[in-house]
């Protein structure tokens, strides 16, 4: 192989090393990326359990059966393995052939080989070792029967290692973000709120049992059929995404969106940026609760309001622009605009300040 065709092969490797994996899935494609990269008979993947009896989370690309077969051979004589012994006293991470620690002959007169490498045919190996933060010892091995590692596989698998080092710290933060955003999930379910998973297109990834059964005759549960979110849950996830983008262009804007007004209920969505893992998509949580309704708008009909013009000034008492009433009602600025003049008219009122008394007013004395 050219030196243009191996860094071409490397470049390539590293390419697949960084691509988002939780640790199952890396541990599998980093074992098969090295033997890609440096021929080898079996090429392993293992930790060191932290009482060091052995390896734990395995995995091989060849003869599983017959390593888990001898494996108590392996175990019982582990300590004299002159690679294995040298990451326990210095516990650094160093790319090491056996015959750099132990002259082949010497080495094939120990009990680990003979009980062991012997019989699986096993009598060169070349090993890294990644220490994670917290001291745990990963070890990628390569096997090989014939002949020994050179100084060229050694110099490969060395500057593959600082890159293996990084793939797995960022895969365990991929498994504890993954597993953060489960127990969200389960925690929403069970405090009887349903949730919409969407992305930031609103096509709707998952939506829980809960979800459909709290929107149900908010008249927005049948546009959800087609999987993509309604017009007005859309356009409360714009608003919120670019707001999450840009936290000082939308300050005032509301940070949630009530679905219904009732007499008797209201249906409230609030917003959550999931953690975002490297190179995934974005996605989104509309978390739904339906709760009782509070300061009804039916008290101000009494001014002659139409339920729509007390909805807005409700909404309006509530300090809401228009942009916020239009899409918490599912209308245009532009329309809420209409709807004010026609309120004010009604009221005697110039203003929102001045409807907004008139609101309180008719609220108080119907609470009293």
């Amino acid at each position: 192989m050219t030196n243009s065709s191996a860094i071409e092969k490397l470049n390539s490797a590293l390419k697949e090393l960084y691509t988002p994996a939780d640790p199952q899935t890396l541990r599998k494609r980093t074992a098969r990326m090295v033997r890609d990269l440096i021929p080898a008979d079996v090429v392993r993947y293992a930790e060191l359990r932290e009482d060091q009896s052995g390896f734990e989370n395995e995995y091989y690309t060849d003869r599983r059966d017959d390593f888990e077969r001898y494996r108590p051979c392996f175990n019982a004589h582990m300590e004299e393995h002159p690679v294995l012994k040298y990451y326990r006293t210095h516990r650094v991470s160093r790319v090491l052939r056996i015959s750099d620690l132990m002259p082949t002959e010497r080495f094939s007169k120990t009990v680990i080989y003979n009980e062991f490498y012997r019989r699986m045919g096993i009598k060169h190996q070349l090993t890294t070792a990644l220490f994670s933060r917290e001291g745990r010892c990963r070890e990628i091995i390569l096997d090989r029967e014939k002949r020994d590692f050179t100084a060229h596989n050694v110099r490969i698998l060395e500057m593959l290692t600082p890159h293996l080092d990084q793939a797995f710290e960022n895969a365990a933060r991929i498994g504890i973000l993954r597993s953060e955003n489960v127990r969200l999930k389960n925690s929403l379910e069970a405090t009887g709120e349903g949730f919409l998973l969407t992305d930031s297109r609103g096509k709707i990834l998952y939506r829980s049992p809960k979800a459909d059964q709290i929107l149900e005759g908010t008249g927005e549960h049948d546009t959800l059929a087609p999987g993509r979110l309604s017009p007005r849950l859309k356009a409360f996830l714009d608003r919120m995404v670019f707001r999450l983008a840009n936290p000082l262009s939308d300050a005032k804007a509301a940070p949630r969106l009530v679905l219904n007004f009732s007499t008797e209920s209201r249906v409230i969505v609030r917003f959550s940026a999931l953690p975002r893992l490297p190179g995934d998509r974005n996605e989104y949580l509309l978390i739904l609760k339906r709760s009782p309704a509070r300061n009804s708008f039916q008290p101000l009909r009494s001014l002659g309001l139409t339920p729509r013009q007390a909805q807005i000034l409700q909404l309006i008492a509530r300090g809401q622009s228009d942009a916020d009433i239009g899409a918490a009602l599912g209308i245009s600025p532009r329309t809420v605009e209409k709807h004010l003049e026609h309120i004010y008219d009604k009221l005697g009122v110039e203003n929102r300040v001045d409807a907004s008394r008139r609101a309180f007013e008719v609220t108080y004395a119907n609470s009293a």
